[in-house]
């Protein structure tokens, strides 16, 4: 019970002083936000009737606050519309007037259902089609924020896992954005997705692409894609399809998942890379600068030579490595040092006879 005279949603106190032993009263609901159970279901069944009707979402705010006297905002009432999968409405903009829906004809729904480049086959370059109702929309309309996809009640991501390669946006945009031809770009879309006849082939034939020649891309089997992969499928298939290359293969009977041509790419590459480890396995060679000079071009055997050529003519030792060094203007340390490195080589090699020294 609630002490009179006391707020409601505060402690109880004694002699001035707070008790925290006293039991806090919960306030009461606030009048124009809160909910019976009765009433909520009231509501409930009120906006499955004006959305059946094709009330705006504002109207829908102002109607249902006027009529249960509450203050919600528009907020409120969105996401409790999405809880009941209804959908909510767009206010149409005060002096712009709304541009009747246009949707694709009954007799060509399935064919674009089937085809994610049906935009592309049929020459439509400043339109694009909702796969989901086949409304054909202006760009941008798609995925803009409070467009179409809310209608439905979804996203891109959630609009992507239902219909995988739709298109988002025109494919003259595509043009302007990419600085290339409306034409192209078109033909660039329509090649890279085989038409539902082919794929449905494809599908009964797992070597489809080996039985037809088909050497630069694989075929996607899943249904509504055949998406032309030209290198390993894996990649597509994670990123549209959410699957793996074992799932994929057991559901279509072990079709190919990489193509003719990358198969043979890889091959090489793989050739070329055991090529490169065996090759830097093997000792290398030292091989000559390209400055590099022969021994007796060096200035070392030179002098050894001269002061050898001195001493077989009878010469002493001391003088004759003066003398070279003053021929060689050199000093007579340098002149030693070069004599015995001289008759280092000499004696790692057979001995050469002075008369050719000499030669």
């Amino acid at each position: 019970m609630q002490a009179e005279g006391y707020p409601a949603g505060k402690p109880l106190s004694t002699g001035g002083k707070p008790d925290h032993r006293a039991v806090v009263i919960p306030a009461a609901r606030k009048p124009g936000i809160c909910l019976t159970p009765e009433r909520s279901r009231q509501m409930d069944q009120r906006l499955h009737e004006l959305c059946a009707t094709g009330t705006p979402g504002l109207t829908i705010m102002e109607t249902m606050n006027a009529e249960m006297r509450l203050t919600w905002r528009h907020s409120a009432y969105f996401r409790r519309l999405k809880r009941l999968d209804l959908p909510w409405i767009p206010t149409p903009r005060i002096g712009h007037r709304q541009r009747p829906a246009q949707y694709l004809a009954e007799d060509q729904r399935a064919a674009c259902y089937e085809d994610m480049a049906y935009e592309a086959r049929n020459g439509i370059a400043d339109r694009l089609i909702c796969r989901e109702c086949f409304e054909i929309l202006r760009d941008g309309e798609l995925t803009s924020r409070n467009r179409h996809l809310r209608r439905h009640g979804w996203n891109q991501n959630t609009y992507d896992l239902h219909h995988p390669g739709a298109p988002r946006c025109t494919s003259q945009r595509n043009a302007a954005s990419s600085g290339h031809d409306v034409e192209e770009v078109m033909a660039e879309r329509a090649d890279k997705y085989v038409t539902p006849e082919v794929r449905a082939t494809a599908v009964n034939d797992p070597k489809y692409e080996e039985h037809n020649g088909i050497t630069g891309y694989v075929i996607c089997r899943v249904p509504r894609c055949g998406f032309k992969s030209n290198g390993h499928i894996r990649v597509h298939l994670r990123s549209q399809h959410d699957k793996e290359v074992v799932e994929y293969r057991q559901e279509h009977k072990w079709p190919e998942i990489i193509s003719m041509n990358a198969r043979e790419q890889a091959k090489e590459r793989s050739r070329r890379q055991i090529l490169a480890l065996r090759t830097a396995a093997q000792p290398q060679k030292a091989k000559p600068g390209p400055h590099s000079k022969s021994v007796k071009d060096k200035e070392y055997f030179k002098v050894g030579k001269l002061i050898e050529e001195k001493l077989a003519a009878g010469m002493e030792l001391t003088t004759a490595r003066r003398l070279v060094a003053k021929h060689m203007d050199i000093t007579y340390s340098s002149a030693v040092r070069y004599h015995k490195r001289f008759r280092k080589s000499i004696r790692s090699t057979p001995p050469v006879p002075v008369t050719q020294l000499r030669a």
